[in-house]
């Protein structure tokens, strides 16, 4: 990542579990890289935190590439669990 590159927070579309350095694509394009990730028992799907390249910090729906996977996922505002939602 880059001193330009902006935290974002990611909830996967369809299943799939995100982890630290799965590759984040916007249109077949680098766009940047999951710092953290993990299956969120609450919302029974995965979760993300990624730092996102300068061109693709506005793209509202990113892919998550975990090898031979390419995992939807939209950006979310934290937290990724609101009170009293579990």
């Amino acid at each position: 990542n880059t001193p330009h590159d902006r935290l974002a927070f990611l909830e996967c579309m369809q299943r799939g579990v995100p982890r630290h350095g799965h590759r984040v694509e916007k249109d077949g394009e680098e766009a940047g890289v999951v710092t953290s990730g993990t299956f969120s028992p609450c919302l029974k799907k995965g979760i993300a935190m990624a730092y996102l390249h300068p061109p693709h910090q506005d793209a509202e729906v990113l892919d998550i590439v975990t090898g031979d996977q390419r995992i939807p996922a939209r950006k979310v505002k934290p937290p990724f669990v609101k009170k009293d939602q579990c």
